[in-house]
């Protein structure tokens, strides 16, 4: 059993990274956007409601990602601060 070991050698291996791409399918037509909240007036007053809740999440959802992007970037500048 240890030779088989000793026999065995790492040798050069070529790995291929191939980029990922996003199936958006045929890209035929893309889901209907929350409107922001400047649009809401415009719409018919039967669907303000729905304009104004849709509104609301797409800004804090839209205030979630900054939050995060702002954490990774203060994380990555303290990191490289440190050197």
């Amino acid at each position: 059993m240890e030779d088989d070991s000793a026999d065995l050698e790492l040798g050069t291996m070529t790995v291929e990274l191939k980029p990922r791409v996003k199936s958006g399918g045929a890209g035929g037509e893309s889901l209907p956007r929350a409107p922001a909240l400047q649009e809401v007036a415009a719409l018919p007053p039967l669907f303000q409601g729905q304009g104004l809740r849709a509104a609301g999440k797409r800004r804090k959802k839209l205030q979630k990602r900054a939050g995060k992007i702002g954490a990774k970037l203060s994380q990555a500048l303290e990191a490289a601060m440190q050197f």
